[in-house]
């Protein structure tokens, strides 16, 4: 009777597996452009949390979202604005995006 307990519980694990991995429900592939207009406000929101760039930048509005070819890979750029910024040089804030909405980097008039 034991080894037909061992068996049934074996055959169940063995088989429901399957069920412990990453489950359904969740995609890799491509963002489209409203994902990626709310993944590059979070970005920049939270940059500006950790004081990486000025506070001012957290409510900052998107000029303009489009993919573009960065050294051969095409990415998402995301362009900000902030007139509130301390220096004329530093209110315009682009934000790179992999195609899934991976962070690349942030810099001021895509220096």
């Amino acid at each position: 009777m034991k080894w037909i307990a061992t068996i049934f519980i074996s055959f169940f694990l063995m088989f429901n597996v399957v069920n412990a991995t990453a489950g359904g429900g969740h995609y890799h592939g491509p963002m489209g452009k409203a994902d990626v207009v709310w993944t590059a406000k979070r970005v920049v929101s939270s940059m500006a949390q950790r004081n990486t760039i000025e506070q001012s930048w957290a409510k900052s509005p998107m000029q303009s979202i489009e993919k573009v070819r960065v050294n051969g890979d095409l990415v998402w750029l995301a362009k900000f604005t902030n007139k509130q910024a301390a220096t004329q040089d530093k209110q315009n804030l682009d934000v790179l995006l992999t195609l899934t909405g991976g962070f690349i980097k942030a810099d001021y008039s895509g220096k």
